[in-house]
């Protein structure tokens, strides 16, 4: 919608004035979104703590691969002969 009032203002201070509030829109969105991830981060370490200390080293690796951001290729389709 704002990007819109861009292009429709015909007077250069508005257009100013438009994209001035856009970019103040995305800075707040992507500073929500690096708390939103670091609040998920700090959430799966405690988890990752927890099930460390009932020693159940499967879900612990989970949670590493998961807390790693690593990606494995689980889902490949099969070649047929």
């Amino acid at each position: 919608m704002a990007k819109e009032n861009v292009n429709r203002s015909k007077i250069r201070q508005q257009k100013i004035s438009t994209q001035i509030q856009i970019s103040e829109f995305n800075k707040r969105l992507k500073r929500s979104t690096r708390k939103d991830k670091r609040n998920w981060i700090n959430l799966q370490a405690k988890l990752a703590e927890e099930v460390e200390k009932k020693a159940d080293i499967r879900e612990f690796y989970n949670f590493t691969r998961k807390l790693s951001q690593r990606k494995f290729g689980t889902n490949r389709p099969l070649k047929t002969k």
